[in-house]
């Protein structure tokens, strides 16, 4: 389930969880940390498709930003096509005007230019047969010129047809060179070879290439040309017959090496025992469970239970009221609606081809409305700031008490990029672990466990942030969308582990004086909606379950 998912991906999943975790905390620790949350235990479904939201999240930003920068560089590449255009019109219009100063003397050299023709074609086409043919790649080009400089050798051919001689030689293959010489450098054989070598030297990447397919040069097989790949420069390394010698390959390595008479053995053994490694950690938790409770608490978390002692209330009939700590203001939110009704529709396609799924769906939803955990939006313009919550089912069919689920994803992000969960603070749960938990729970001679219903649907939320807690819901594919509020506490929201369990521990506070044996279990034994816990004595085992 977790293998696809970026170390970016883990810390939003363990985000949405209400996991806390040190932001410098790697894959396995973040992976470990998810597998031993109570939400993978209980709800795997949840888990799943929390993560599959998250990396398809992931990979539509990426492929957004990846878009953009093809984009930007096309754009760039443009601009510098039309830079060497501008460069190339300016060289040729210097050029023109410095070649109109020389007309005059071109009539005067016409005539030598005829007498020389014939015999420069003549000349060419026996150079022709004398060499190898022109290079496809750049790496041969060095060969080229030493093959040709042995035909001028050959055939005797003045200074001043070299030069001329090459660039009929590269009439075709030279077709596209743009380049800045002098009529009296045209002459000149060194400078023309000179740019010729320049204009097809490989780039770092076409020889990165050849370098993968390397092929042995069936051509360079006499010693003569040994020679011409040295350069000057050795160096001797110190207590031993090797030596390096420069090269235009770079250094070669040449000499001999002293073989030991005899070999050395070396013998490893690396084994890896998980048990071992899991059942040592256990033990460390363990001793350190007293020492991890004194660990103080971090400023986000100080910003939470000053914001909660703040703002909670209770109503006439004793339930609480509490408010979502909020790290950006609400306005910052973009567009969501739309979305969220793609959600709704793509969730009917489902619950038409499942008939009783679609039938728990509604008894489960009705009894939402019917509680007065949500209410019906009747306004006909919608608020400034508001947030639509997309939502789906979750079926287990082997659950007795709850086969069905409907979990919100208040993750979805909305057209300025951010989501209600971006937006909150993330205080994760603030009871004890659940190792010392079971440690005490186990420790009793009478136990029992219990389970606190509908938790989190038993806390309001104020009436102010309800806007930001929208959803879409029809009770038959062909009825009219309509809007609702959650009234409460909603699960899959950052803020709901933090809200729900402080609320638990503040009427464990509360109500201490009238019910103490009870207040000390909401302190000590609960995690999270489940109760764990028991006494020695079966009267006060009794009198505590009542």
């Amino acid at each position: 389930m977790l293998k696809n998912c970026s170390k970016a991906d883990l810390k939003v999943i363990a985000t949405e969880l209400g996991l806390a975790f040190d932001k410098k905390a790697t894959i396995v620790q973040l992976i470990d940390l998810i597998k031993k949350s109570n939400y993978y235990k209980k709800d795997t479904e949840f888990v799943e498709a929390l993560v599959n939201s998250t990396v398809e999240e992931r990979k539509h930003l990426e492929e957004i930003a990846l878009e953009k920068a093809k984009a930007e560089q096309g754009q760039m590449n443009l601009e510098q096509i039309k830079l060497k255009r501008v460069k190339a019109e300016l060289e040729l219009a210097r050029l023109r005007s410095e070649s109109n100063s020389e007309n005059k003397n071109e009539n005067s050299g016409e005539n030598d230019k005829k007498e020389s023709i014939e015999s420069l074609d003549s000349l060419i086409k026996s150079i022709r047969t004398l060499m190898v043919k022109l290079p496809n790649r750049p790496e041969g080009f060095s060969y080229f010129f030493s093959s040709l400089e042995r035909a001028f050798i050959s055939k005797n051919v003045p200074e001043k047809f070299k030069a001329e001689i090459l660039l009929n030689l590269f009439g075709e293959k030279a077709s596209n060179v743009i380049t800045y010489i002098k009529d009296d450098e045209l002459g000149d054989y060194s400078k023309v070879k000179a740019i010729v070598l320049k204009e097809f030297e490989p780039t770092p990447q076409v020889s990165l290439e050849n370098f993968k397919n390397i092929q042995r040069q069936r051509q360079m097989k006499r010693a003569e040309y040994f020679y011409e790949l040295l350069k000057p420069g050795q160096i001797y390394l110190h207590d031993t017959n090797l030596r390096l010698q420069n090269s235009v390959f770079g250094y070669i390595v040449s000499g001999s090496l002293l073989a030991k008479e005899e070999a050395e053995i070396h013998c490893g053994l690396i084994t890896d025992n998980s048990e071992l490694e899991k059942t040592l950690k256990e033990f460390w938790e363990i001793e350190n469970i007293e020492r991890e409770s004194e660990i103080s608490v971090t400023k986000e978390a100080e910003i939470c239970e000053e914001h909660f002692l703040k703002n909670y209330s209770r109503t006439e009939t004793g339930k609480f009221l509490v408010k979502m700590p909020i790290k950006e203001d609400p306005p910052c939110l973009g567009e969501s609606r739309k979305k969220v009704e793609k959600c709704l529709n793509s969730l009917w396609n489902h619950l038409r081809r499942e008939p009783k799924l679609c039938e728990l769906y509604k008894i489960f939803m009705q009894e939402y409305l019917h509680m007065g955990h949500m209410e019906e939006v009747i306004e006909y313009e919608e608020p400034d700031v508001n947030y639509y919550i997309p939502h789906h089912c979750v079926f287990r069919p082997e659950s007795n008490t709850t086969p069905l689920r409907v979990v919100y994803n208040a993750s979805a992000l909305t057209s300025s990029g951010k989501s209600l969960n971006c937006i909150q603070f993330n205080r994760g749960t603030i009871q004890n672990d659940l190792l010392s938990i079971m440690l005490r729970f186990r420790k009793h001679k009478f136990a029992f466990v219990a389970d606190i219903k509908k938790m989190y649907r038993m806390i309001l939320i104020d009436s102010n942030q309800r806007d930001l807690f929208r959803i879409l819901f029809k009770a038959e594919v062909n009825d009219p969308v309509k809007v609702y509020k959650l009234c409460t506490v909603t699960y899959g929201t950052t803020s709901e582990p933090f809200l729900a369990t402080r609320t638990v521990q503040q009427l464990a506070i509360d109500e201490g004086k009238d019910f103490p044996l009870a207040s000390s279990v909401l302190l000590q034994d609960v995690y999270m909606d489940d109760v764990l816990t028991g006494e020695d004595n079966l009267i006060k085992a009794k009198d505590m379950q009542q």
